[in-house]
């Protein structure tokens, strides 16, 4: 007969067995975790090490053209835009390495300081107000009631502006009724008529996701006007290399457009600078050039072979 001993002694058995494999698997589990993680530990300070020097290459390399095109770009470009006159239209996000690298290409193509039309966020009209302020610049007359409608109205009539020379300081002039509504900064603009007759054009686009003023009904119309209506000068679009949302492509979709106004979609590299000039001297009996990495782009830059060789592209 099992006595009560035998079953105390059973139960405390059982216990004590259970607590030793729960301490042992425990153990062997621990140990097995830990083991795994510290080899994963190790291939990662490996992995992160043979990045790090990939990144620091890069960066080398990176450091090597910026300073071969320090070097090969202002001296192929010098002239090429000599005695003209430039305007730069810039959507409020463009980057300012856009910006600087279009103006010190400009300036080293002998090109005087560029005027800049600034376009500013109250292009996104966030309520009824600013479509109003909007109205009353463009004149009595222009709907507020219809955003999009009223933005392509400012487009054209923007472009329209931009054909012809006008004092700029006159008080029923387009760009100081932006101006007053807080819709544009004017800066460099010159005391005399503006823009001059035979001014280069250059829309810099931010290529951000969501662009302001909108390409579609903005941006599309006041190229339009500027494709149809200026004969005797250039007009070019450039945009950074990472851009998002690319009025490029909106450019170069439109038949008219691409025959008219030249696009270079990597305008932040030096590439971008070197095509950009090479775009503008071409005269306007020329068809528009297109450079870039984008599609409809014919290439990276402009051949730069001296003059006098075969197959050498000239600028006027």
């Amino acid at each position: 007969m099992i006595n009560f001993r035998y079953h105390v002694v059973s139960i405390v058995a059982v216990f004590l067995a259970l607590a030793v494999g729960i301490v042992m698997g425990t153990t062997v589990i621990s140990e097995s975790v830990v083991g795994r993680l510290q080899a994963d530990a190790r291939e990662f300070r490996a992995r992160n090490g043979e990045l790090r020097q990939e990144a620091d290459r890069l960066e080398q390399e990176l450091s090597y053209y910026d300073r071969f095109g320090e070097a090969i770009v202002p001296p192929a470009i010098s002239g090429r835009l000599a005695g003209r006159s430039a305007v730069l239209v810039i959507e409020d996000a463009a980057p300012g390495t856009l910006i600087d690298r279009t103006t010190d290409a400009l300036r080293a193509a002998g090109a005087s300081t560029p005027a800049r039309i600034r376009l500013t966020a109250a292009w996104s009209l966030p309520d009824a107000g600013a479509r109003e302020n909007l109205a009353a610049a463009l004149g009595g007359d222009a709907d507020a009631s219809d955003g999009p409608a009223l933005m392509t109205r400012a487009g054209e009539a923007l472009g329209r502006r931009l054909t012809s020379s006008a004092d700029a300081g006159a008080e029923a002039d387009l760009l100081r009724a932006l101006d007053r509504g807080g819709f544009v900064k004017l800066e460099d603009l010159p005391e005399v008529s503006f823009p001059a007759a035979n001014a280069l054009i250059v829309y810099l686009a931010g290529g951000t996701p969501t662009p302001v003023p909108d390409h579609q009904t903005f941006a599309i119309p006041l190229l339009r006007m500027l494709a149809g209506e200026r004969t005797n000068a250039r007009v070019a679009v450039a945009e950074p290399l990472d851009a998002d949302a690319s009025l490029v492509d909106g450019v170069r979709g439109v038949a008219e457009l691409a025959r008219a106004i030249a696009t270079i979609d990597h305008a932040t590299t030096w590439p971008g600078a070197l095509a950009l000039v090479w775009a503008l001297a071409a005269t306007a009996r020329e068809p528009a050039a297109h450079y870039g990495v984008r599609r409809g782009a014919s290439a990276i830059a402009p051949s730069i072979i001296p003059a006098g060789s075969p197959g050498a592209e000239q600028a006027p």
